[in-house]
């Protein structure tokens, strides 16, 4: 920017291609404006309660105090009201006909009700449509022509990113349009520049509105063209808080499948991760597993009216060991079996019990083939074969915890068969001690991987989603397990959503699960370190940390949708 071929001259002016005036005021002092368009408005704000529009009318106020001047300037073309009406009825038919057709179909719906709004305010109304160009002009002076160019295009950036979270999407501009403007607004070469733009632009780029708070720019557009398809289509979850707009996750554009809900205790962890998973269900047909290990699901998605089935597991359903084993080859069966066992009893630092372990699977794997009827009972004599009495002890008191709770309906079984939301109860093994629950988890997360990540997915939509709240503790023993379906997830079909109080309660699996959480939920909290740990992970200033940490309350969240870091105020919607 700066070289002749990209300058008109008047006089004292010099006028850019990209919307930058410069110009000497008095003396050496050397001011410039520089001009930025609205290309597009994804809010609407003309269906709020009085209480909301107040609200939004106040942040977008405060939005232009940034310590410099801001003015806006507009040219407005009144429209025929009967072509608009008629634009709108042929609009809203085509809706009618997609929804007829799929009736499930939210965005359409949605699409709907604002259009039927927006004729009700032209003909029951009488509000006066217009088509808008909109545009934002910032001002600086200094001693020097560089300096005055690189203030201007540091403030311009800095506005555009202040109304971009409101919703208001502007671009700098090019070309004919930004010196015709700059020149019919600040320099008085009016004559004929009008007629001009108006012939260059033909109204492409302007904006529908039919609202009284035509004044900031505000209005319900008929053709939007949002470029946030993360968050218009999908899942649910509510609507933003500064901008009223709805906000969905769409899990088909989205990075990865999985789910992060962060929060303090009794904030909402839970409920949040209930309307996840039943909106996933409905939304794309997802088989949803709930790993419950505080007996509290069941009751909690019964209250909002969903059916349900339960595997207690330890109660008629067992682990089903030895079915798991006819899936996997015959090659790999000891040594997976010995992960698995060992693992969870947490014998890792004992190598002389693990050694004798997979001798002793692989004795009795090679013993009964393929024909586990009396598994168990073949492991047992084997094991009373082993010379060491302490390792003999310390393997037939394992063998004996894992066949207790191998007995019943085989998990696989239970699992293959399941409806669309299952929830699978451990609060039983819970009880009976730690080392039961983490055996079960494994198990559990092995007959998903077996079932489920065996063919890679045509499309990105998840075939099912474990919900595991804060139960993932109970599998920290198995990372590499947990890293394999979050990396993986994506192209096998499978979606795993957690809870935690904190970042850092996930130990060594926290950056790689933060990183491939294609949904962040952070509920509030009034620890200023919390936030300042979730700003690693987004795009949040020091002044919205201190925002976000006193005015978001409870039944709000801040959202990211992996893959823009940038964060989303939200009011989440739990009713379903």
């Amino acid at each position: 920017m700066g070289i002749a071929s990209e300058l008109l001259k008047l006089d004292d002016v010099k006028v850019y291609s990209n919307g930058l005036i410069v110009f000497k005021k008095s003396g050496s002092e050397v001011c410039g404006k520089k001009i930025i368009k609205v290309s597009n408005i994804i809010t609407s704000i003309n269906d709020l309660s009085e209480q909301e529009v107040l609200k939004y009318l106040k942040t977008y106020f405060n939005s232009l105090n940034l310590g410099f001047p801001v003015e806006v300037r507009a040219i407005f073309k009144p429209l025929d009201k009967e072509r608009v009406v008629s634009e709108l009825n042929k609009k809203i038919q085509n809706l009618l006909i997609t929804i007829d057709v799929n009736p499930s179909n939210v965005k359409a719906k949605t699409d709907l009700d604002r259009l039927v709004k927006f004729k009700d305010r032209i003909v029951r109304h009488g509000i006066q449509p217009y088509d808008v160009l909109a545009y934002y002009v910032v001002e600086a002076c200094s001693g020097s022509e560089e300096d005055v160019i690189k203030l201007l295009n540091t403030r311009a950036s800095l506005l555009m990113k202040t109304l971009e979270s409101l919703g208001v999407m502007t671009n700098e501009l090019k070309g004919v349009e930004g010196r015709a403007l700059l020149q019919m607004f600040f320099r008085g070469h009016t004559y004929g520049l009008y007629d001009l733009l108006i012939r260059l632009l033909r109204w492409r780029y302007s904006l529908r509105i039919a609202s009284p708070l035509l004044a900031v720019f505000n209005p319900h557009i008929i053709s939007m063209r949002t470029k946030f398809d993360l968050r218009s289509a999908g899942i649910y979850l509510g609507f933003n808080i500064l901008t009223s707009e709805d906000v969905y996750w769409n899990v088909e554009k989205c990075l990865n499948p999985h789910v992060l809900v962060v929060g303090p205790s009794g904030i909402g962890k839970t409920e949040t991760l209930i309307t996840v998973l039943v909106r996933m269900c409905s939304t794309y047909s997802t088989k949803v597993f709930v790993v419950d290990v505080k007996n509290e699901y069941r009751d909690r998605l019964l209250r909002r009216g969903h059916e349900v089935g339960v595997v207690n597991l330890g109660v008629e359903v067992g682990l089903g060991i030895n079915h798991l084993m006819r899936l996997i080859p015959k090659s790999f069966r000891a040594t997976y079996l010995t992960e698995m066992v060992s693992d969870s009893m947490l014998l890792g630092s004992d190598k002389e019990v693990t050694a004798t372990l997979y001798r002793v699977f692989s004795e009795a794997l090679e013993f009964v083939e393929d024909n586990y009827s009396n598994f168990w009972g073949v492991i047992k004599d084997v094991v009373s074969s082993v010379d060491d009495e302490y390792v003999q002890y310390r393997l037939m008191r394992m063998v004996n915890t894992v066949e207790s709770l191998d007995r019943g309906t085989p998990l696989i079984n239970a699992v293959s068969g399941s409806g669309p939301i299952t929830i699978v109860n451990m609060s039983n093994i819970s009880m009976l001690g730690v080392d039961y629950l983490n055996l079960s988890m494994s198990v559990f997360f092995n007959t998903i991987q077996l079932l489920y990540m065996s063919n890679v997915s045509e499309n990105h939509v998840p075939k099912v989603q474990v919900v595991v709240d804060e139960a993932w503790q109970f599998l920290l023993h198995k990372v590499p397990l947990l890293l394999k379906l979050l990396k993986l997830g994506r192209g096998y079909g499978v979606s795993i959503a957690l809870a935690t109080q904190s970042l850092y309660d996930l130990g060594g699996l926290s950056k790689e699960y933060i990183e491939n959480a294609g949904l962040l939920i952070a509920l509030p909290s009034p620890d200023m370190m919390y936030w300042k740990d979730l700003s690693k992970y987004m795009r949040v200033s020091y002044d919205e940390i201190r925002d976000y940490s006193l005015l978001l309350g409870k039944g709000d969240a801040l959202i990211r949708i992996l893959p823009d870091p940038r964060p989303i105020p939200l009011r989440l919607d739990h009713e379903v």
